[in-house]
């Protein structure tokens, strides 16, 4: 995340997504949100779909 924009996997598979499938929109991917709030927008209906990575034990990403 830089300047609380989203980067990364998730953010380029959703815009993939997207251009691919005219009638699929996403929104809300590209500013970055904490994981609770993401979940709470699941639970309540107000998000449809999410994405989300997470590093492992033998990621080798920066972080």
């Amino acid at each position: 995340m830089e300047d609380g924009t989203a980067q990364g996997l998730c953010p380029d598979l959703m815009a993939a997504i997207e251009r691919i499938e005219p009638r699929v929109r996403f929104a809300g991917y590209q500013q970055a949100r904490s994981l609770l709030v993401i979940e709470d927008a699941l639970e309540t209906g107000r998000a449809g779909a999410a994405a989300a990575w997470r590093c492992g034990s033998r990621c080798r990403c920066t972080k």
